[in-house]
This record gives structure tokens, sequence and C-alpha cells, in this order.
């Protein structure tokens, strides 16, 4: 080589700093977990469930005591009455305007061909009919 020589030089490093120095404490060090980098959730959500839930139980013992409305209690319109048993082969009827009763008081057979006479009675209503 052309007149090159390697000198090592030596390096000393500087003096310790003793306020750098922290003394040695009884507590281990905290282990690394993905925990630690969590979000601190704040007390603040737990007042308002609770707040929620307080009001949630107080509005439903208002309301529980509270009387139940009533609907005013019409009895139902009377109703004619309809022919009592007495009346021996009459059929009862009611359309919601006229009740009654009608029988059947004579027939009369000639060949395959009948007559009859009916009994119609209206117990209530006017009753109008006709017969083709």
């Amino acid at each position: 080589m052309s007149g090159y020589t390697y000198q090592p030089t030596e390096v000393i490093p500087p003096a310790p700093n003793p306020e750098a120095f922290q003394p040695i404490t009884a507590t281990p060090p905290v282990a690394d977990s993905i925990d630690n980098y969590k979000p601190k959730t704040p007390l603040n959500w737990w007042l308002i469930v609770a707040g929620v839930l307080i009001i949630a139980i107080i509005g439903s013992l208002v309301i529980n005591a509270l009387p139940a409305p009533t609907s005013p209690t019409t009895a139902p319109p009377p109703r004619p009455t309809l022919p009592t048993p007495t009346r021996t082969g009459g059929v009862g009827y009611d359309n919601g305007t006229v009740a009654g009763y009608w029988r059947i008081t004579e027939t009369t057979w000639v060949d395959n061909r009948v007559t009859l006479a009916v009994e119609i009675v209206a117990d209530s209503g006017t009753l109008y009919f006709d017969f083709y």
C-alpha cells in the first residue's frame, strides 16, 4: 500500500450525569399488551345509562299509577222479544226492524201440488210483504 498506515484512535465516553440515573423501584415493569393501548372509557356513559334506567322506572310507575280511561257504558237498545214457546208450530223472525213469528195453519194437497195458509204476526215494527 502506498504509504498509508492505519492508526486507531481511542474514544473516551463522556462522564456520567448523576441526575440521569433513576433509583430502582420495587414495581416490576408492565408487560406490553394490546390492552394497554385501548382508549379509556369515560365514566359519563355509565351515568347516562343509569339516568335512562331511572327515568324508565319512574315513568312506568307513573303510568301504572294513573287510572285507566273508562269508556262510557251504554246499554244496547232493547231488542223485540221473539215468539214464546207457547206458540206451537210458529217460527220466530227478527231482522232488526221487525220481529214476530209465522206459522202454517192449513195445508191442502192436490196431486203433486200443495196449497198453504200461512199466519204471519209482527210483534214489533211494521211488516210489508207480497206473494207471487
